[in-house]
């Protein structure tokens, strides 16, 4: 099923509303059976409203003048009237039948209409949900640039919401008011020919409305669609800046910038709402004047007796209930155009390309002996990141690279865990090329302590164990080894405490060192600390220090790292520069040196460890 529901997911052009349309009916084909006995139901909704058009003038000529109306019901109708006429009770229970009848036929029609389609919507919409984030996951975390991560929730909830909509309603009152129209437009030509194309020549006219109005929606309803994400996102930002905003004073200027993107936000949705609101009295008008010309002629018609006056009012009947689909399909045609609006901004992210990394289907084995990158090539657009890159990390050795800021250290880190793949050069793992292992596995076996430590809303043993079975005395050994126990104590349920949102019921140290219980707990051949106390002040990084240091013990061990007093301890350090390594040697030989590690050392003891550039992105 999900790679049928990704080759619904192929690329189109968005701009165009067609194949938007066609991309959002291809997510219902799993649904088709309930598709087919839903359209059997409004084909039945619209029949029974045929029929109630069509009886209405004979059983009112019946009620007035008495008789069968055997110009109306032929062979039956006379065999019906006689017997009606033997009884005069009988006519009135045969009105209560037909009324109760309909009535039945079409509340369950409906019934399954509502009910069948509701199911078709939510389960086409979970299997959105279900694809954009696996889209999401597939992407490297440089692949979605800070205003789409604030605008996704949007794009989950918002969008997906209203395209859930176009399914649900959209299509059910589209398919719905069209056989509704269709059968009335029949019924009244079958009437009478020339009274029904009288009032039937309006709809031309009606629908190039609507399909221009719809035009116009769904530009109108776009912008107001990504005002709302722009929106979302300004809100995310704040809330997660709030310490930032309070220490420098910016609250105004914050303020300021949300009220203009709630005030686009708003004028957006103003917008939209006055085509839909100018629509409706547009479409009222037109029948109106339909009506009104199908009124004036047919009253010469009547007297002149070409049309018996209870054909004229089941003709009249037919028109006056063809006024309400085809009115209704001109709101249908501005909320489709909303919907789709929603589908396009989640197809957006859907056909987002994950970032291609070659693998294979072996499974990455313990590093023995080396990893080792030669001529290694890498760029972003016209931005040579890495270029010609050599390094050797071996086995056991605790190796730290260095650099300024934009020097490519954490494309480098991207790369080695099968993120980003190298443009040229290779990269070998114990002498076999890394392109033969599985991406899934190399990242297995490279544990990551991240610069930013990330929590999700669980417990303290649900971080910690995060992807695998939370197996109980190896969660304690892991948090134990990365100091915890403190933490643990102070928290009410200790490993099974709630850490609250990103971690917020813990200090920066705590959450970092949650995050190397994490690594602890993964295994692992390979330790990576990307920047991991770079964010933190000079007492939590002692305090992190120490348990880096026990996750590090008989580990091979890469530090990336700003604050260059961090890795003196290390084996070896390359010093990364113009994408190249540059230097290499221990902390005290590059020092001696006097090259760009004596540059950047210097002037983080002249200026502090910011100089070197903290907060690389690259």
């Amino acid at each position: 099923m999900w790679s049928q529901l990704y080759r619904a997911f192929s690329r189109s052009k968005v701009e165009d509303p067609g194949r938007v349309a066609r991309r959002v009916l291809r997510l219902a084909r799993p649904y088709r059976a309930r598709l087919l006995v839903a359209a059997a139901c409004m084909l039945l909704l619209a029949l029974t409203t045929s029929a109630y058009a069509y009886v209405v003038g004979p059983l009112l000529r019946f009620i007035y003048e008495g008789g069968a109306a055997p110009g109306e019901f032929g062979w039956f109708g006379r065999r019906v009237g006689a017997w009606l006429a033997a009884d005069a009770g009988r006519m009135a229970l045969l009105l209560s039948g037909m009324v109760v009848g309909l009535a039945l036929v079409k509340g369950l029609a409906h019934y399954g209409e509502i009910s069948l389609m509701g199911a078709v919507g939510q389960g086409t919409m979970h299997d959105v949900r279900r694809a954009l984030m696996d889209r999401v996951l597939s992407l490297a975390p440089d692949q979605l640039v800070a205003e789409e991560r604030g605008d996704l929730a949007s794009r989950f909830m918002v969008d997906v919401a209203m395209m859930e909509a176009v399914v649900t309603y959209g299509l059910t009152a589209l398919v719905r008011d069209l056989l509704q129209a269709a059968a009335l437009v029949a019924l009244a030509l079958y009437l009478d020919p020339v009274l029904g194309a009288i009032a039937l020549a309006i709809l031309p006219l009606t629908s190039w409305l609507i399909v221009a109005i719809a035009r116009r929606m769904r530009r109108t309803q776009r912008r107001a669609q990504d005002a709302l994400g722009a929106l979302a996102a300004r809100i995310e930002e704040t809330a997660a800046g709030l310490a930032v905003i309070r220490h420098h004073g910016a609250e105004a200027s914050q303020a300021a910038r949300f009220a203009e993107a709630n005030r686009r936000a708003r004028d957006g949705q103003l917008a939209a709402i006055r085509i839909r609101a100018f629509s409706s009295p547009l479409m009222e008008l037109l029948g109106a004047a339909a009506l009104a010309a199908t009124l004036w002629y047919a009253q010469s018609r009547v007297s002149s007796g070409e049309i018996s006056p209870e054909r004229f009012v089941s003709f009249f009947t037919a028109v006056f209930l063809l006024y309400a689909p085809v009115k209704s399909l001109g709101a249908v045609a501005n909320f489709l155009q909303a919907g789709l609006a929603g589908a396009d901004r989640v197809f957006r992210v859907l056909d987002r390309e994950p970032a291609p990394v070659r693998e294979g289907p072996d499974e990455a084995p313990p590093l023995r002996d080396r990893l080792a990158l030669r001529g290694v090539r890498f760029r972003r657009g016209d931005n040579v990141v890495l270029d010609g890159l050599d390094l050797e990390l071996r086995a056991g050795e605790r190796l730290a690279v260095v650099g300024r800021s934009g020097a490519g250290k954490t494309t480098l880190a991207q790369i080695l865990v099968r993120l980003l793949d190298a443009e040229a050069g290779e990269i070998r793992w114990d002498g076999e090329p890394i392109e033969r292992y599985s991406g899934a596995s190399v990242r297995r076996q490279i544990a990551v302590v991240p610069q930013e430590p990330f929590l999700f809303h669980d417990t303290v043993r649900a971080n910690i164990a995060l992807g695998r079975p939370a197996r109980g005395t190896s969660v304690e050994e892991a948090a134990r080894a990365a100091g915890l126990e403190p933490v643990l104590a102070r928290l009410e349920g200790g490993l099974d405490a709630d850490v609250g949102e990103v971690g917020g019921r813990l200090s920066g140290g705590e959450r970092q060192r949650v995050c190397i219980a994490r690594a602890l707990y993964q295994g692992g051949s390979v330790l990576l600390l990307d920047e991991a106390v770079s964010s933190l002040d000079a007492t939590a990084e002692a305090e992190v220090g120490e348990a880096i240091e026990r996750a590090a013990q008989g580990r091979t061990t890469l530090v990336i790292a700003h604050r260059l007093s961090s890795v003196r301890r290390a084996d070896r350090i390359a010093v990364l520069e113009g994408g190249r390594i540059v230097e290499q040697g221990t902390f005290d030989e590059l020092v001696a040196r006097r090259g760009v590690f004596a540059e950047l050392f210097a002037e983080q003891l002249v200026r502090g460890p910011a100089a070197a550039g903290d907060g690389d992105a690259r």
